[in-house]
């Protein structure tokens, strides 16, 4: 599967569960090239506090490590390794911190592209449901309450 390809189902998967929402999948290079996923709750900057996207609601970023002279034209290696630099919801402390954070179960993946999307669709699963459990125990942070109110039915 081609790089365009594994992007647009990556992209599609996200979609399902967070239609109006930011799934970013791009090649990262530097000392090496490495493919990359951010999910965001907000579609834009106007969306998250401050304008930056930094202050998205989701901390959820994961990556796969590519050989050095991949280019966006070759097919995805057969194995990959998907591994997680953080997966986690930022929530209404319980106490004197300006946010806590709700853990999103993950697994580390390793297989051919078929077998990343399958468990990044398992994931976004996981990621909306947990979205869902914190409107239901009113432990959406005030600076995301307006923006989950219209994401997250």
């Amino acid at each position: 599967m081609k790089f365009a390809e594994f992007k647009e189902e990556v992209k599609k998967a996200y979609a399902k569960r967070f239609p109006n929402s930011l799934c970013e999948v791009y090649i990262f290079k530097c000392l090496g090239r490495s493919l990359c996923i951010t999910c965001r709750l907000a579609e834009n900057e106007k969306e998250v506090p401050f304008g930056i996207m930094g202050n998205d609601m989701f901390c959820a970023s994961m990556s796969i490590n590519l050989p050095d002279n991949f280019g966006d034209d070759d097919d995805l290696p057969e194995n990959m390794i998907l591994e997680w630099q953080s997966s986690c919801i930022k929530a209404k402390p319980e106490s004197l911190l300006a946010y806590d954070a709700e853990k999103v179960s993950y697994r580390k993946t390793a297989g051919d592209s078929k077998k990343i999307i399958k468990a990044l669709d398992k994931y976004f699963q996981r990621l909306y449901d947990t979205t869902k459990k914190l409107v239901e125990e009113d432990r959406v942070h005030p600076n995301y309450a307006e923006l989950v109110s219209r994401k997250v039915r």
